[in-house]
């Protein structure tokens, strides 16, 4: 190109025209080539550049994920609720299944038999200088009040003489009796308050009568029976 316009400039000059000197000459500069479509999108930022915005489509896809990940958590906070809201209820419910055994006693399951009372201990008398005699029948102490089918226990004393020969503990109980209303019959008044002796073949019988809200004992003077 330069050889071409200085052998211009010296065509010119020789008609008589006069030459720009050689920096006012146009320089020429090569063209680059537009890159392609493809190029332009894979193409690598350069080095220390601010990164590329993220295009319309990775714009309109973030959104989305936003979206189903926030419906993730509500899912998982909502069963956790759940699982507390149910935890409480079982609880619940089992301490007021207890509280119900423990007032009502424990329920029995469809068809199955009710459970036998557990057998209660046998009660007996203890008094010193008695006995414990041995009848048929105690049918006979229906005359003094007493039901032959509530007697647990019978002592009887039969040794003959006034109360002051009775031993301590079976005067310190006929007393007691009489306090409490167990003693009966017109006899053990009159042992008690008119000295009366306790003659032959009589005898001091106490009863143990099983009752609610809780044992008694009865006393009684009657003719000594045996077995």
């Amino acid at each position: 190109m330069r050889n071409t316009l200085s052998t211009e400039a010296v065509d010119g000059a020789t008609a008589g025209q006069p030459v720009p000197p050689a920096e006012a000459w146009p320089t020429v500069r090569p063209v680059t080539p537009p890159a392609r479509s493809g190029e332009m999108l894979h193409a690598r930022p350069r080095l220390g550049a601010a990164p590329a915005r993220p295009g319309p489509l990775v714009a309109s896809l973030c959104p989305s994920k936003q979206g189903q990940a926030q419906t993730e958590s509500n899912v998982l906070e909502l069963l956790l609720i759940l699982a507390v809201v149910v935890y409480l209820v079982s609880k619940l419910d089992a301490h007021h299944l207890e509280q119900t055994t423990s007032r009502f006693g424990p329920s029995l399951a469809p068809g199955s038999a009710p459970p036998r009372p557990e057998p209660r201990p046998a009660l007996r008398l203890a008094i010193e200088g008695t006995q414990r005699p041995y009848f048929r029948s105690n049918k006979f102490m229906k005359g003094f009040g007493v039901n032959p089918q509530l007697v647990q226990d019978i002592r009887v004393y039969s040794r003959l003489g006034a109360l002051d020969v009775f031993p301590a503990t079976v005067v310190a109980l006929l007393h007691d009796l009489y306090l409490r209303g167990g003693a009966v019959g017109t006899e053990v008044m009159e042992l008690l308050f008119h000295g009366r002796a306790l003659k032959e073949g009589e005898a001091v019988y106490f009863a143990l009568l099983d009752g609610k809200p809780e044992p008694r004992v009865v006393a009684f003077v009657d003719k000594l029976r045996t077995a």
